[in-house]
């Protein structure tokens, strides 16, 4: 069984529908039922889309990731080994390094994050290149412990190593100047190494949010210390405590598979709202991604089973309180019909192909 197969299992989707409500009481967030259905559109104020430039020389692939910058945007294609740069309205400015072995160069994308106002794109087996946003290489590190996904820090680097027996931690610390190494979540079981490619991500009150392999919490690291933030309940879907005390990796991995689970994917918070992106898959149900979301208020969870995510999630980022996903124009034209009547500039799909690059999709809640 190779990695891409496990993660294809996690990613199957399908209708867009809001299901339950969880609580936030001190206690774990529950997800709800699928079938516990509202529409999504109720808690959309509006939603503005945003046309990526397309040519034969700047096409996307499917593997996107979208980071802001002060004035536009970066879109991270992971499939295709390249950074492109975009205007607030759409229009193709520059790459960000390209693909190769030489200075400002990278073969794969690992992870990569804005930090004062520079662009640091972390490759295997182990480099660090940090561009101005206009493409210029300012730096290019070698030996950067990479791992499953890097992340800078003001005082030193944070790198995930999951269960890949590279660490007896699945998360280090290595603080800037002395190199000295701090480990959290200690290597406990043997199992795959299975990691999100959003596994670190910015809090907007500070701190860095920390996913971590098959835990259904979501950790932030602050002030040198890793500390549960949000615990989830899966309910039928939470992993059996046998998985973990498993000898053999792979049979943990059969075992796994065999019944119904649900691995957290990604998660992202603005200056109110929270979401949270939930991959279902099993021997006992079909697949599917849950996405929880928190008002301010409470969680409600909806699906959009008719996404394919292959791009491993369609929502990026939050601006403030704007949420910014990418949609390719197939993929939007099959939004349900009280959501695109939420679209203030549905036009825009108009002249758009299927084949074209994606759009951005700004969504404002109520």
């Amino acid at each position: 069984m190779n990695k891409n197969s496990f993660l294809r299992l996690a990613l199957c989707c399908a209708a867009l529908l809001l299901v339950g409500c969880g609580r936030e009481d001190g206690a774990a967030i529950r997800m709800a039922p699928a079938d516990s259905a509202k529409a999504f559109a109720d808690a959309v104020s509006s939603v503005e889309l945003v046309p990526l430039e397309t040519d034969d020389a700047h096409l996307l692939g499917i593997r996107l990731d979208l980071v802001l910058l002060d004035e536009g945007y970066l879109v991270v294609d992971k499939q295709r080994t390249n950074v492109f740069r975009f205007s607030p309205e759409g229009r193709f400015l520059n790459e960000i390094g390209r693909h190769g072995n030489g200075p400002g160069e990278y073969n794969d994308i690992s992870t990569l994050q804005v930090l004062d106002g520079a662009v640091h794109l972390f490759c295997h087996p182990g480099s660090e290149l940090v561009f101005s946003p206009d493409g210029t290489l300012l730096e290019q590190r070698e030996g950067v412990p990479v791992g499953f996904g890097a992340y800078r820090t003001a005082a030193g680097l944070l790198t995930n190593y999951g269960y890949s027996k590279q660490k007896d931690c699945r998360v280090v610390f290595t603080e800037d100047g002395s190199g000295r190494e701090t480990g959290f979540l200690p290597l406990d079981a043997n199992l795959l190494a299975l990691e999100s490619e959003h596994v670190f991500s910015a809090l907007p009150g500070g701190g860095v949010c920390v996913l971590d392999s098959y835990s259904p919490t979501v950790y932030v690291f602050e002030g040198g210390e890793l500390r549960p933030y949000l615990d989830f309940d899966f309910g039928q879907y939470a992993i059996a405590p046998d998985f973990f005390r498993a000898q053999d990796a792979f049979k943990a991995a059969e075992m796994l598979m065999a019944g119904d689970y649900a691995l957290i994917w990604r998660y992202l918070e603005g200056t109110k709202h929270k979401l949270v992106q939930v991959n279902v898959s099993g021997g006992q149900t079909e697949g599917g991604a849950r996405f929880g979301l928190h008002n301010g208020k409470a969680w409600a969870w909806f699906v959009l089973p008719w996404y394919e995510l292959e791009n491993m999630s369609p929502f990026c980022c939050f601006g403030e309180d704007v949420l910014y996903g990418l949609f390719f124009p197939g993929d939007a034209r099959k939004l349900a019909a009280d959501l695109k009547g939420k679209i203030a500039n549905p036009g825009v799909l108009d002249g758009l192909d299927d084949a074209d690059n994606p759009v951005i999709a700004r969504i404002r809640f109520r």
